[in-house]
Order: C-alpha cells, then structure tokens, then sequence
C-alpha cells in the first residue's frame, strides 16, 4: 500500500472457490465506493483471489432459488451499477487471475481497467451460462464484443467453452500472462510476492499514472467492431444464429438470446447494453423450467464429485495400466495429464510403442493450441513408462485392467496380479460387458476387485462408473471414486450386473432400433427420429442409435447386446445383427446409408420398407429405456434417481433439455408411461413392463416432487 495500489482479496469463507453471491457483491462496493473511490490515499487496486481459483462465478444456489423475475432484478441491476463505476473510475482496477475464473468472476474482471493471468495449470477462462439455460448477466454479452472482435466472442459466449490462458492472451482477453510460483501459500500479507500479482500491481501503477494506457486497450476491440462493415456484422450474426439452430436443435434458447443481447447492445453505451439488452432476457431465462433443469443437472454433478473420499496412493502416487489398447493408452494418458506416474503394460514393446505415440500425439496437440507448456509436454511423456513384465507391478498399490473384452484373459491377469502385487493393492477393471462378480470368481483377494468403467473416448466423455461387487471392500470403492473424481471426471457409484447401468439401458435402445430395422423402417427413419428427439445434442454432435453403433464400433456393439441377454428375452436383438457383426459392416458410409445393410436384409430376411409414425418410433425407442431404469432401481443396481438421470446425461447421451430420464417420465405421468408401455406389450411380450413399475416409479416420484 506504500505504493499507493490497494489489494482486495477474495476469499469467500465456507466455500472451497469464490462466487459473487450478493452479500459478496455487496461487500465489494463498500470497499470498491469507500477505500478506493472515496480514498485519497489509494491511486488505483488489484483484484485478487486468495483462493487457488479467481472466482467461479455468480451463486448458483442463489440462482435457482429465483422463482420471480423481479427477486432477480435488483442484484443485476447494482451489479451493473458496480461494474460500470469501476469500469470508469478515474482510479484503475486490475484483475490479477489465477485458477478459474468463469461467468460472474471473468465479467468482473472484464470491468476491470486490466487483466493479469498466472499461467498455472487449472487457470482457465469462460462464460458458461448458457450451460444453465441463462446468459452473462453482469455485461458479459457487452463488454467482451468491445474487447475481442465479434467472431470470437459470440463464440465463447454461445458455446459457454473454456479458454486457456495463451489463446485467452491471444484472443486479447487478458492483458499479460505471467509464469507462476511453484508454492501455493497465500494469505493477504503475502500474497503481493507472487509474480503475476506484483506485474498487476505495476499495470495499476501505470495506468494510474498514464491514462491512455488504460483506454488504448479497450478502445482496440470496441473499434474493430464499429469500423463501418455493418453488412459483415450481420453476416457473422447470421452464420452464428444458423450454428446455433444446428447444434442446439432449437431446444436451447439462450445461446441465441446471448446473440441478441451482443447484437442489441452494438454501438450502446455499455451499462445502457447491459440494462437495455442483456438484463431483460436473463429475467425471461432465469425463471425458466429449462434453466430450473439445467441448475439440477449441474447440483447432480456436483452431488456426485462431492461423494468422493480422499484419499492418497502409496508409491508415490503411481497407477498402472495392463493393456496398451485403446481405452488402457486412453486412460494412461489421462493418468499422465493429471500428474500420475503411470506403468503401462502390454505383451510387445511394439504395442507399447504406438501406445506411447498417440499419447504423445495427443498432447502434441494440447501444445499446439498452447493449453500447456513445452515443459508440461515433456513431463506428462515422461510420466509414462512401458513394460511387458507383470513383476513390473510389484509395488503398485491400484492397477487398471484395459484389456480386450475376453473374461479368460481378464481372470490371468488378475491371477499374476494378485501373484506380485503388494498385499492390499487394488484391482480395478475397465470392462464394459463382463460382471465384476465374473471376473473375480477365482481371485485370492476379491474384496480387492472393483470396477471402472470409462467411456469412449475418454478425453471427452466425463463419466465413470465404479461398480461394486457385493464382496467389494469400502477401500477399494473410495480409491476408485477418489481416481475418477482426480482425473476429473463425475463418478458414479452402481452396483454389479450386466452392463451395469448406462450400457445396460442403452442396450434397450439399441436392441429396439435393430428391431425397427427389421421391421422394415430405414436406417435413417429411425436415427432422424432419435436425433430430434434430442440425443447426444449436448455433445454438439447429434446422433441415433446407427450412428451410436457406428461410433462405438459394431464387434464391441454385438459383443455388448449379447452379453446383456443375460437380464432376459427382452434383450435378445434380431439375429440379422450377427451377419453384420460377423461382416465388419456399418451402417453408414460416410454420409450416406450403407445400401449394402439393405441388400443383405432384403435377400437373406425378406426386408421390405414400410413407415412409422416418428411419435411410435420414439415410443419404441425410449419407453423400454424407462423400464429398464426403473429395474435397475429395483435391483439396486443404483437408489437414486436423480444419479441414474445424470449417468444417462452424461454416458448415453441422453437431452439435458428434457431434465433426464426418469424426470422426463415423471412429467409425463408415470401411470399413462405404464399404460403406454403395455400396449407395446399387446404387439410383443419383449416390451412387457416391469412387474414393480408403479411401485418402483412411486418412489421415484418422491425424489422429483
């Protein structure tokens, strides 16, 4: 303070990251109006976070508390009034960021005069709100368009992505990137010795002193977008609008509403943009049943990463990996990424060499796009370590089996594993089809056995169920979890059975389009039916059940379906699916159908083309889905209906627009569900439902009441 630079430091008590609840805002003009504005001493402040992220964002517990526009009203109005007396004050505010900092936070430093980040790793930049059915309300959709040209910014805002910090330099959102500090210790007193906070300081010292530093910066972006080509702004409006109806198929309102909002606000003072264009459709969106459905998403997710126990792995934090395969490289990858020593088994060196070239492959292109350094790039290499040896893993405490799906195979593993590893190390399998039960049959210590199944790919997909056998010790279930939730995915907690949970309801979805297949429907009939309906939208890459089989590759599909005939007679495919299995075909080529699906239909079943209503296509198709959901409740595969919605939103591609699975029946009535399902039935007793439906469905009514 000696320098005259005030540091205003967030720190939100009871919370593990800041958010701009209102008491927080509230307490940040008192400080803002009283000991910078009104403070003769003070020549300009830093905002700081005392934290190891900047801010997360607005209070989302506050947020779905709003039942009334008007509860909402007043905040953003003096947040506004907040940001546009810093973002003109004759005194400099500089935002010094390190960790996240996203919505709220990121707009509050877009007020700012200036925008210092830490290139830490875990520093990371964006405006997810459109991921809640909302968009920025504290001038996000105003002030970033002035800073950034249009193009970009209509990009980070539509799609909600995460911006890193050298594209964030790039793109003009911060000011400087400065390399961080190896010791994470702050508090107040200290916190001005860190590197990328001293730099902030200088930047406040500057600006306070030269003014036309400060209006240079932003006046840059602002120009870029007001420089007469009004017929390319509109342009990129339209090109943007027609991306947006594209991948959202119309299901998602606020991305749109956001590029009304920036449209609207062009050329505007920003607090009259802000008040004029921005605030009046957050208030529509903000009490919406859609936005309600998205919060509730986003506490599931949260739910289920606060379920993780922590937990520290022995041998200096080091997972191994048997099988150099897609899904093992896949995972030791991510194993690397997140700072674990990883030994990576396979029986030839060879393998284990094209192994270690996709990884490198695959971080090569997180440093092309600058999302880590040369020096993360080579350390996360070496963190991989190959070997064809099993008394590799004498000392390993947690090892991952990614094996091909062949249970004789899986079972010698475990055998020599049990043979070198240490006395209470832990066997986690990644199967897809084979009961965890089944694969432990034989094991010396199966209380050591627990199952994590990722998803492919595992870069992409978030979700991770751990299953636990009945013999599974509570350890080896907390590792697991405490693994998923490191390598920052959303673990879900699912008991032992065929397929699990997501596979197992997906494999009434995909056995159903088969079904519709041979019933004379066309590949396309059914996939366009499935896609509009809405599933995998929120992957911004729509697709049906073809595509879905496609994707995943049609050995594994088969080999999926006929493991999953073990829950009955409503899970046995039409037998056409064993040809195509046995042929290597698809269903599609490239774009187009593969007529040759058709031919061998035709010639070898008596295929011929008939119609459906697209409503009895999608009844066919995920009706059986609620079923079987309901099952897996009443066999205790899981209990909690809302953890079962989130794994089919985040595994199966199921619409978040729609709430979930089992809400989404719920809403509907689960009775006239029932009713529907059995007359189903009447054409073919694979559809006949659940003997407990009613009773299981009532309880699943209680949790969404």
């Amino acid at each position: 303070m000696d320098n005259g630079i005030l540091l205003i430091g967030f720190d939100h008590v009871g919370r593990q990251v800041n958010v701009l609840s209102s008491d927080v805002l509230y307490e940040l003009a008192d400080v803002a109006t009283y000991e910078v504005l009104e403070n003769e001493k003070v020549k300009g402040a830093v905002v700081v976070s005392l934290k190891d992220s900047f801010i997360a964002g607005a209070d989302i517990e506050e947020i779905a508390s709003i039942s009334k526009k008007e509860e909402c009203e007043s905040l953003v109005k003096f947040a506004h009034s907040l940001f546009d007396a810093m973002s003109y004050s004759p005194k400099p505010f500089v935002a010094a960021i390190e960790g996240a900092c996203f919505g709220g936070g990121f707009e509050l430093a877009l007020a700012c005069d200036w925008r210092v980040a830490s290139d830490r790793p875990g520093t990371v930049f964006g405006l997810p709100e459109v991921k809640l059915g909302i968009i920025p309300g504290f001038g996000g959709t105003q002030r970033l368009p002035k800073l950034t040209n249009l193009d970009q910014a209509l990009d980070i805002i539509m799609t909600g992505k995460s911006i890193y910090p050298y594209p964030a330099l790039k793109r003009g959102l911060i000011d400087d990137l400065v390399g961080h500090s190896d010791v994470f210790c702050r508090s107040i007193a200290t916190i001005d010795k860190e590197r990328f906070v001293q730099v902030a300081v200088q930047r406040a010292i500057e600006l306070a002193s030269e003014k036309k530093l400060k209006r240079k910066k932003l006046g840059l972006g602002f120009m870029s977008q007001m420089s007469g080509w009004p017929v390319a702004r509109n342009f990129t409006f339209m090109q943007a609008r027609k991306l947006a109806g594209k991948s959202t198929g119309g299901h998602y309102p606020a991305p749109l509403e956001a590029l009304e909002a920036i449209k609207n606000g062009l050329g505007k003072k920003t607090i009259n943009g802000c008040l004029e264009a921005e605030m009046p459709r957050l208030l529509e969106l903000i009490v919406s049943p859609l936005s309600k459905d998205l919060i509730d998403v986003y506490f599931q997710n949260e739910k289920a990463k606060k379920s993780v126990v922590r937990r520290a792995v022995k041998n200096g934090g080091r997972i191994d990996v048997m099988g150099a395969g897609l899904m093992g490289t896949q995972i030791a990858g991510q194993l690397s990424a997140k700072g674990f020593d990883v030994l990576l088994k396979d029986i030839s060196y060879d393998v284990l060499a094209s192994a270690k070239a996709f990884i490198e492959k695959s971080e090569r292109e997180n440093l092309r796009k600058r999302t880590i350094s040369q020096s993360e790039f080579e350390k996360r290499l070496l963190r991989v370590s190959p070997t064809i040896d099993m008394k590799s893993f004498a000392g390993t405490s947690f090892a991952i089996e990614a094996v091909a799906e062949n249970i004789e195979l899986k079972r010698k593993l475990l055998a020599e594993f049990e043979d070198v590893a240490l006395f209470d190390a832990i066997f986690a399998t990644n199967t897809s089809f084979f009961m965890v039960s089944e694969i432990a049959s034989r094991a010396k210590h199966r209380e050591r056995c627990v199952g994590m199944h990722f998803f492919n790919p595992v870069g992409k997909m978030p979700l991770v169920e751990v299953v636990r056998a009945e013999f599974t010790s509570q350890q080896a279930v907390d590792t697991a979890l405490w693994l998923a939730g490191r390598l920052g995915k959303v673990p879900i907690l699912v008991g032992d059975g065929p397929g699990f949970l997501v596979n197992r309801i997906l494999a009434r979805y995909m056995t159903e389009a088969l079904f519709l297949l041979a019933d004379g429907l066309t590949i396309e009939d059914i996939d366009g039916a499935a896609k509009r309906y809405g599933m995998a939208i929120d992957s911004g890459r729509p697709m049906g059940p073809f595509r879905l089989i496609d994707f995943v590759g049609i050995k594994t599909a088969y080999s999926a379906l006929k493991s999953s005939k073990k829950l009955g007679p409503r899970m046995n495919a039409p037998e056409f699916i064993e040809s195509v299995a046995e042929k290597n075909m698809t269903f599609y080529l490239d774009k187009e159908e593969n007529p040759g699906i058709y031919t061998m239909l035709t010639v070898d079943y008596g295929w011929s083309r008939k119609k459906l209503a697209e409503k009895e296509i999608q009844d066919r198709l995920f009706l059986p889905m609620v079923d079987e959901a309901l099952r897996c409740i009443g066999g205790g595969i899981i209990s909690d209906p809302k953890q079962l919605d989130l794994a089919m939103l985040l595994g199966a591609g199921f619409p978040a627009f729609r709430g979930g699975l089992l809400k989404h029946a719920v809403r509907n009535n689960m009775n006239r569900v029932h009713d529907d399902i059995e007359k189903l039935a009447f054409h073919n007793t694979r559809f006949w439902p659940f003997e407990d439906f009613l009773a299981v469905a009532r309880v699943v009514e209680g949790y969404y009441r």
